[in-house]
């Protein structure tokens, strides 16, 4: 007789509260904001097998963000002035792996900002944006960002914009975490002597990622229901973080020390990454009570560096589109559809599962394109209350980690009363 086989469940919790406060004093406007995000993932098996009795796992790792934000702006002749700052606490506790069964380990990195913005008005139809950044992190110490940004109304239907910016990011707290242990090797790997799971070890001594974005818009619009725009974009990363196996002398697999059970990962900086594209945008009223929209993004990103040079970044496909209709029959009722494609991708990178198709002898995967629609209404009882519902997936694709390396919901409903005071 074959053994019973033990059922087991994910739950995923979430909590999040935010406050925020605006004031208007006369001579400037202040925004202040304090957000807190928590974020869980518990495991349950059941106990014994066919027994409805199920036992949550000790591991149960959790994330908490904190973000204090707060901004002034304020007008100074032809210039309006923001300075701002910024505070995040990012908070991890979860066991290790390996190291101990029920030991739960707490890290913490808190970052902060400062920031200043001037957007100043040369004429009547440009202005000229500067901005300077200054992030403060616990373990990569201070960092500059400068910005400068122009928008140049050229006539009264047409506008040019662009500009340069840097930016930094850190990498997750996980990965940075001394001696912290995360398991990794995606969908369907196996734990064992010789599985296919594996731990990456924190390192505080991975470089943060660096990038310089350039950007440059043509926006027209003819003020009788017709607009279009085109913005071009190319960005470049510096020391993305990446992750690979560990070899032996003798060409095997490593396993990590602390339990060999997992194999043994690290992480460390792709050299480059670029990526860079075209949107394209329009919209159309095309009667009184009839609106069309659209969106079109190419991309094309490409790593530069590494064991993957020349291939794409991962969750980049090079075409994306959206179209939206908006109907208005009466001033009570709206009904709306829309149609969304989300095009191939390609993972090329040394941990990406068994889901996809391989497309070369280096292992990158390519998951399959799909498109979604969507159609909904609204309609308006009184003037303080509002009637919503909308029909998402209608077609009910369903999305599977096996072909589009994503997992997502089928057909649904969803229905909304709103009250006004």
């Amino acid at each position: 007789q074959a053994a019973a086989t033990a059922d087991s469940y994910t739950e995923n919790p979430r909590d999040h509260f935010s406050l925020s406060h605006t004031g208007r004093w006369g001579w400037a406007t202040s925004d202040v904001s304090l957000s807190y995000e928590q974020a869980q993932r518990k495991s349950f098996t059941e106990t014994p097998a066919r027994s409805d009795n199920f036992v949550q796992a000790t591991r149960a790792p959790k994330i908490e963000n904190t973000v204090l934000d707060g901004k002034l702006s304020m007008p100074l002749g032809q210039h309006w002035l923001v300075l701002g700052g910024q505070w995040n606490r990012a908070k991890l506790s979860d066991v290790n792996p390996g190291v101990s069964a029920s030991l739960v380990q707490q890290f913490q990195i808190d970052q902060k900002a400062l920031f200043v913005e001037d957007e100043w008005k040369l004429a009547d139809a440009w202005a000229l944006t500067g901005g300077l950044r200054l992030d403060n992190h616990e373990i990569y110490g201070n960092h500059w960002s400068p910005r400068l940004y122009s928008v140049w109304h050229t006539t009264e239907n047409l506008t040019i914009k662009g500009g340069v910016s840097r930016g930094f990011r850190a990498p997750e707290i996980r990965t940075i975490a001394p001696g912290y242990a995360y398991t990794t090797g995606g969908a369907g790997c196996t734990v064992g002597p010789t599985g296919t799971c594996g731990v990456i070890i924190g390192d505080p001594g991975l470089k943060p990622e660096t990038s310089t974005s350039w950007e440059l818009a043509a926006l027209w619009d003819n003020h009788a229901g017709l607009s279009a725009g085109a913005t071009v974009f190319y960005t470049d990363f510096k020391d993305k973080v990446s992750n690979a196996l560990v070899y032996n002398a003798d060409g095997s697999i490593a396993r990590w020390s602390a339990n060999n059970n997992y194999r043994l990962w690290y992480s460390y900086n792709i050299d480059r990454a670029t990526i860079k594209g075209v949107e394209l945008t329009g919209r159309w009223q095309a009667t009184r009570s009839l609106a069309l929209k659209s969106n079109y993004t190419y991309t094309d990103s490409r790593q530069k560096g590494g064991s993957f040079d020349g291939y794409a970044l991962a969750r980049t496909p090079k075409h994306m589109v959206n179209l939206r209709a908006d109907w208005t029959p009466s001033d009570a009722w709206t009904l709306w559809s829309a149609i969304n494609y989300h095009g191939k991708e390609i993972n090329a990178a040394a941990r990406v599962g068994t889901a996809g198709t391989t497309v070369s002898t280096s292992g990158a995967k390519q998951y399959k394109a799909y498109a979604l629609a969507d159609i909904g209404t609204t309609y308006e009882i009184g003037k303080l209350t509002s009637l919503s519902a909308a029909i998402y997936n209608i077609t009910d694709k369903r999305l599977d980690e096996q072909d589009f390396n994503t997992v997502g919901d089928g057909r649904r409903l969803w229905v909304s009363l709103t009250r006004r005071f």
